[in-house]
């Protein structure tokens, strides 16, 4: 029976370990937020799929829930431009004028009428934000219980977009039924990326857009515990599948996950939610880069040609 060059190409390494790759793990994830701006948005799930570089074979999966927390960080410092933040964000058309208006106490608020959300902005940084910049999910119950109650509203809003919301499936009371505390999601993710470093050889990245989207709320997210997250992988190589998608279907008119998926026979159900995603995903990795080693490709007569290097 004829070796397929993948089969080939897999004895050789064996044979000879000096020609083994460093890369030992790849690590596949996905997150879910609440929106599209790491600046201020919350992660709300997060899944991950290790793969074994040599094997091609998925051999461990972590996922996570978080409870609810407000990142203010980026909160502004004059008080009446972070209401226009809130405007501009959250604010709604009027059915009646046509014009954008912020609901706020039961009250329609146009972009010149913010002094009193204003006002509670303040008020809210002197009380809550002092110290800390960052609301907890008991925390951010206690101020409800307040009079900065639609306050706490508005800025739980901001950080958890309805529209993010509604695209995901996940919502409030889901968060509170299957979410863990930020820390000890964070200390759950760090564990799995430690568990799957070998030696010196930090486990590669991979994921569909996570270059430009998902490492960057990663890296936000490591930082409120001053960690950097690139220190925990090999930050010199990384798989974005959807740069190897747009290599290969150059001309197609979407490149979401799903669809490039399906074009290798992948089905994923679930969309949006972050483990069913991340194990699609990793198939796609597997398939993509088993097609790449030359598993299931037919053999070549090719041969090398001498080349002239008299010009």
């Amino acid at each position: 029976m004829k070796l397929s060059s993948f089969e080939k190409n897999q004895k050789l390494i064996k044979k000879n370990k000096n020609m083994q790759s460093n890369y030992k793990t790849a690590i596949v994830y996905d997150t879910e937020t609440g929106g599209l701006k790491n600046a201020f948005n919350s992660l709300t799930e997060l899944a991950f799929v290790a793969v074994d570089m040599e094997t091609l074979e998925a051999i461990d999966e972590m996922e996570v829930m978080i409870l609810p927390y407000l990142d203010l960080t980026s909160i502004e410092e004059d008080s009446l431009k972070e209401a226009k933040e809130l405007y501009k964000y959250l604010s709604i058309k009027d059915e009646t004028t046509g014009k954008k208006v912020l609901n706020y106490k039961n009250e329609n608020l146009s972009i010149q009428d913010l002094e009193p959300l204003s006002e509670d902005i303040e008020l809210f940084k002197k009380l809550y934000l002092k110290v800390n910049k960052i609301i907890d999910y008991k925390e951010l119950v206690s101020i409800e219980e307040t009079d900065l109650k639609p306050l706490a509203r508005l800025l739980f809003d901001k950080c958890y977009n309805p529209g993010a919301f509604a695209a995901t499936g996940i919502n409030r009371q889901m968060l509170l039924d299957e979410g863990v505390d930020r820390k000890i999601a964070f200390e759950k993710i760090e564990s799995f990326f430690l568990k799957h470093t070998k030696g010196n050889s930090k486990p590669i990245l991979s994921g569909h857009n996570i270059r430009k989207f998902d490492n960057p709320f990663m890296e936000k997210f490591f930082a409120l515990y001053k960690k950097d997250f690139n220190s925990f992988i090999n930050a010199t190589q990384m798989i974005d599948t959807l740069e190897w998608a747009r290599l290969k279907w150059f001309n197609m008119s979407s490149f979401a996950l799903g669809v490039v998926a399906n074009e290798v026979g992948i089905t994923l159900k679930g969309a949006h939610r972050a483990i069913h995603d991340t194990r699609a995903n990793a198939k796609f990795f597997i398939k993509m880069l088993s097609h790449l080693r030359g598993e299931g490709t037919q053999k070549s007569n090719y041969k090398r040609r001498k080349f002239n290097m008299n010009f």
